[in-house]
């Protein structure tokens, strides 16, 4: 057996043991809850207004909105609303609707969004874990709207709308088809 196929094998038990988080109006989850989530699985958001935080602290974790495969964030029916400012939370990771710190997190169709207001710093997406991937989704908010923090993040197709700093980072972060769109008050 070759080296390769011995790290095929090592991945399986992650695999067969993976399974989807149903969340949405009579489904298991009525909220976007990630506790019962483990390593592998797949968190599948079906369309409403989610008006919560959340915080994704472990591996492997994915995040689908109901419009996946779709390649535009444009049609996305699954929005994470919050509404806080840095300075009210301490921090500009605290402030974030959605604060990831796992690696190898997987985000599809799913629009974030920060509604704070035009005061100050208020971020919708704080990516600091490693190798997080962010596909057809929409980040929101007026100032500071992602903060890619630490590890290497990718994201396309991604819409970023906000009325100033629409985005910051302190690492890597590759951004492709993307487009930047300001918020007019």
């Amino acid at each position: 057996m070759k080296a390769a196929d011995l790290n095929i094998w090592a991945c399986m038990p992650t695999l067969l043991l993976a399974a989807t988080l149903n969340v949405g109006s009579g489904e298991t989850y009525s909220t976007v809850t990630y506790n019962a989530a483990a390593a592998g699985d797949t968190i599948y958001v079906y369309p409403g207004t989610y008006k919560e935080k959340l915080t994704i602290s472990k591996s492997s974790i994915t995040l689908k909105g109901s419009t996946y495969p779709s390649t535009s964030p444009s049609g996305n029916e699954a929005l994470m609303t919050y509404s806080t400012y840095a300075s009210d939370a301490g921090s500009d990771d605290a402030s974030a609707t959605l604060l990831v710190t796992g690696a190898n997190f997987i985000m599809y169709n799913m629009n974030i969004s920060n509604t704070a207001g035009t005061a100050g710093q208020a971020v919708a997406l704080s990516a600091r874990g490693d190798y997080g991937g962010y596909y057809a989704s929409a980040l929101l908010s007026w100032q500071d709207t992602l903060y890619a923090h630490t590890g290497s993040q990718f994201f396309r197709e991604v819409l970023y709308r906000g009325g100033c700093g629409f985005h910051f980072w302190d690492y890597g972060a590759i951004l492709v088809g993307t487009l930047i769109s300001p918020l007019l008050f």
